[in-house]
């Protein structure tokens, strides 16, 4: 491992490499996908019962698929996008033996009709998903039918009352600005940041709370991943250094255990 790949030496997950396309070695969307993982991972381990059917709804890329190999004898992964399936397929057919690709059923599926009888499964994962859906309601609705009772869910979703997206729209709103002044053509085409209106700033705490209690889910505990307001442009100077990392991280878990609420992105573990 590269000495300098501070992220991977703190967070021993070095396959997430091959499943996304990060820009660069110790890059900030690096570090949260390591956080997030590693959250989904310590609740897969807490659970002391033998996980017979396990739910990655949404599965995207497949890293929570990969994390669950060893927990549960049987995985449905589903996602919506077709070419998300496909890298999903590919990554975990790259990364995991014929014994283990044997028991995952990759399909394409639409979380707001799930295929699956009622309490046919013991856990499910859902992270960062139901922000996509259009009906995110009928989507935990479907989920928590398919759930057993005392099953347990991994859930998070973005948050709008985070420090981080709030001080990311905050430079980005000055970069406009300064465009503006300087009449330069179009103003912005900043595909990013469109895209983190549209899934980030949908869905508050509370909103992700009450899509849950909504469904008579009972929250377990909460979490979060990203909560302390260091603003985005200083993060490739934060990860050169690790002394200053160590530092950063640290903080970073302590407010996210302490403040989940104002998390960029908020983690619940929800029973039935």
């Amino acid at each position: 491992m590269n000495k300098k790949d501070l992220i991977g030496s703190e967070y021993n997950m070095s396959y997430m490499d091959d499943f996304h396309p990060y820009k660069c070695i110790n890059s900030v969307w690096r570090y949260q996908h390591r956080r997030r993982a590693k959250i989904v991972n310590d609740c897969l381990n807490k659970e002391d019962r033998e996980v017979e059917v396990l739910l990655d709804a949404g599965c995207g890329k497949a890293p929570y698929t990969f994390l669950s190999l060893k927990k549960a004898n049987q995985i449905f992964s589903f996602e919506y996008s077709k070419v998300e399936l496909g890298k999903a397929i590919e990554n975990i057919r790259m990364s995991s033996s014929k014994e283990d690709v044997d028991k995952i059923c990759f399909s394409q599926v639409d979380l707001q009709a799930i295929p699956l009888p009622d309490e046919s499964v013991d856990l499910i994962v859902c992270s960062e998903v139901l922000e996509h859906v259009p009906d995110s309601k009928l989507a935990m609705a479907e989920l928590y039918r398919v759930l057993r009772k005392n099953g347990t869910m991994v859930f998070s979703m973005p948050n709008k009352y985070s420090y981080y997206w709030l001080i990311r729209k905050l430079f980005y709103d000055v970069r406009l600005a300064i465009k503006k002044l300087r009449r330069r053509g179009e103003y912005i085409k900043n595909y990013q940041y469109d895209w983190d209106l549209k899934r980030h700033w949908c869905f508050t705490y509370k909103d992700i709370n009450r899509l849950a209690r909504d469904q008579n889910f009972e929250v377990i505990r909460e979490d979060g991943v990203h909560t302390f307001p260091l603003p985005i442009v200083f993060f490739r100077f934060v990860f050169k250094l690790k002394l200053l990392f160590f530092v950063f991280d640290s903080i970073d878990k302590y407010l996210s255990r302490k403040l989940p609420k104002f998390s960029a992105f908020y983690f619940l573990v929800l029973k039935k």
